[in-house]
């Protein structure tokens, strides 16, 4: 071969590794910037000295037809269920159940009723 084709071969060898090395360090650049943004969102997350106020969430609501579905699990718990001033019992059967009196599209707010050591007794729904 002519002194010309080796070194033409020997340069274009050299630049496909120099392109290769630069491709791997972008891509090493990439994963360490990300690990590194990782890293300091969860030292602000565990320092203490950071105030974050706390958003004031709506009051926990449920729809009708999920209290329906809690009523097919009712025999498991020794909880009662209110809705709308009728009690719903842990010994009642499902077919004895007058679930028509709920409405399914409503929105119903919880309010529980536990004793003194913290069992919950009663679940009202309004």
């Amino acid at each position: 071969m002519n002194e010309n084709v080796r070194e033409l071969i020997a340069f274009s060898c050299a630049i496909l590794i120099f392109v290769g090395a630069l491709s791997m360090a972008v891509n090493y650049y990439q994963h360490s910037s990300k690990l590194l943004n990782a890293l300091l969102l969860d030292s602000g997350r565990q320092d203490r000295t950071v105030q974050e106020t706390l958003e004031i969430t709506a009051p926990l609501s449920t729809k009708g037809a999920d209290i329906v579905s809690m009523l097919t699990q009712l025999k498991d718990s020794n909880v009662v269920i209110e809705v709308d001033g009728y009690s719903f019992h842990p010994n009642m059967d499902l077919e004895d159940m007058p679930v028509h009196l709920i409405s399914v599209h409503r929105m119903y707010v919880p309010k529980h009723n536990r004793d003194a050591s913290g069992r919950l007794l009663r679940i009202q729904y309004r």
